[in-house]
């Protein structure tokens, strides 16, 4: 009496369907079911690293045999930094020229043109003008008028 596959089938189907579920079938050892089983979750892996955009990398290292989901993971960032970069560098490209900052203000010195202190030219305006005295109370508000606008804290919108 010979022992074959069909054998088994006929009078013990229990055991036919074990070495099913375990991947036995015909002409197929215990070491090419683990290492098919070991192939499909190579695979597995592999696909869970996909990012959109990236289908023919992963197709390429799902076919290679060889490549982990830990080593697709960083085939799949290095491709997607070099995308980045590529776009970082046609958007900089691209991108209009600069525009010149304007000058910064120019304050006049605290002691103005000829080096005179302000509180000096301003007690010489004070003095002459009548306008200036009729529109600022006293000589202290007029020289904190002029030092806030010397300082660029005041800036007149319409002269009468």
């Amino acid at each position: 009496m010979s022992i074959t596959k069909d054998f088994i089938a006929q009078n013990h189907p229990d055991i036919a369907e074990a070495f099913r579920n375990e991947g036995y079938s015909a002409g197929r050892s215990e070491g090419e079911a683990a290492g098919a089983a070991r192939e499909r979750d190579r695979i597995l892996e592999v696909e869970e690293q996909a990012l959109p955009g990236y289908e023919t990398l992963i197709a390429t290292l799902k076919a290679d045999g060889k490549t982990s989901g830990p080593e697709a993971a960083a085939q799949i960032v290095a491709a997607q930094r070099a995308r980045l970069g590529k776009q970082l560098a046609d958007l900089a490209e691209d991108a209009p020229a600069p525009v010149p900052s304007a000058p910064a203000p120019s304050n006049p010195a605290p002691g103005g043109g000829d080096g005179t202190p302000i509180e000096e030219r301003c007690k010489a305006t004070w003095e002459k003008d009548a306008k200036i005295r009729a529109e600022f109370v006293t000589f202290e508000g007029y020289l904190g008028y002029e030092k806030a606008t010397n300082a660029g804290r005041v800036h007149v919108l319409r002269k009468n």
